[in-house]
């Protein structure tokens, strides 16, 4: 991952179906590779084709790790998390039980 970033793939590229390299880390539960496409400045906030974000991908595959990274890094960015989601899906829901605190 270092080595795509440092020869300046694009980060916000995205598939046919709107996923960008930060969709696919964060569904896939890969913190490390989230963790450094959000270091290089990858936009939180890109939705996909079906109106999702990487952090509901994250959250409805039960990714908690990833979930805890990228939470903070939308807030730190900025977006009202609710105006970036379509109006029928919102993240919550999708986060399995065992992401729930105790």
């Amino acid at each position: 991952m270092e080595q795509l970033l440092d020869v300046g793939v694009a980060m916000g590229a995205a598939d046919a179906a709107g996923w960008t390299p930060l969709a696919w880390a964060a569904a896939g539960g890969h913190a490390t590779c989230v963790s450094l496409l959000l270091e290089a400045g990858a936009g939180v906030g890109s939705l996909d084709d079906q109106g999702r974000l990487p952090l509901h991908w994250a959250a409805e595959r039960g990714r908690a790790h990833v979930v805890a990274l990228l939470v903070p890094a939308m807030l730190q960015a900025g977006p009202d998390l609710h105006a970036l989601v379509s109006p029928h899906v919102t993240w919550l829901p999708m986060c399995p039980n065992h992401l729930s605190p105790g």
